[in-house]
């Protein structure tokens, strides 16, 4: 199968190149990546793109973004909550199937868990908002959401809380952005006009980091109730004593 040029447009008006499967109505059309993203390897976007709409422009089914240095995620759609989130590159993500991480060979495996913040004695998760229900949670990770504000939370080693804030994602509009040695926030909306806010803590080499977003899927805009819960979910988190300031 060749590798073809101009594919055809997506959503965001970028050509897309790569191969051409189907021109099935409604059917997985190609495989590829934005023509901005060939040749830069420590950062690319590679998708599965359905074949053109009455727009005419082809739209991504599932999208892999690869990142040497940041956090790559792979999964379906714009939603957040769909999509799987890792630290470094996720070069696990194209096993075959039936091949385990632990069947891989010892440098890989560490060096996989060491982007996933492996730390033989995890910190505690940090104190929560009542307000929110657990969904789903693990040692060192843990779900929760209400209505639709959703609520990721991680520790780990202090390289969770120094990569979060080094990873300066792209195309969010931020409304804050600060931070100091043992603290950070950010606020905004993601490019699909998603509020988000994420920020973490550091206390030595124990950290956290704490994402909460809105999603309604309806598409309508959030509502102050959702808004106020955002800031209620960012005075209320306390991780070994540290809490952010400015919450009255």
């Amino acid at each position: 199968m060749p590798y073809e040029e101009n594919l055809g447009l997506d959503s965001r008006g970028r050509m897309i190149s790569g191969y051409h499967w189907s021109d099935r109505l409604l059917d997985i059309g190609s495989c590829g990546m934005p023509d901005a993203a060939n040749g830069v390897t420590a950062k690319m976007q590679v998708s599965m793109y359905f074949t053109p709409g009455i727009d005419g422009t082809i739209n991504a089914d599932t999208t892999f973004n690869y990142v040497q240095e940041g956090w790559s995620t792979a999964g379906r759609g714009h939603n957040p909550v769909k999509r799987i989130l890792q630290k470094g590159p996720m070069n696990h993500y194209w096993l075959p199937v039936g091949v385990t991480v632990d069947s891989l060979e010892l440098p890989g495996e560490f060096e996989i868990l060491k982007n996933r913040f492996f730390t033989e004695f995890p910190p505690a998760l940090p104190t929560m908002d009542p307000n929110v229900v657990v969904t789903e949670a693990t040692p060192t990770r843990r779900i929760s959401r209400n209505g639709n504000v959703w609520v990721f939370e991680q520790t780990g080693p202090r390289l969770l809380f120094e990569s979060a804030v080094a990873d300066p994602d792209t195309g969010l509009t931020l409304i804050n952005n600060s931070g100091n040695d043992s603290g950070f926030i950010r606020q905004g909306t993601y490019p699909d006009g998603t509020p988000f806010t994420r920020f973490g803590f550091a206390n030595g080499d124990a950290a956290t980091v704490i994402h909460a977003f809105i999603v309604n899927e309806d598409g309508t805009p959030a509502t102050p109730e959702q808004a106020d819960l955002l800031l209620s979910i960012q005075c209320a988190a306390e991780f070994q004593g540290l809490r952010l300031g400015g919450c009255g």
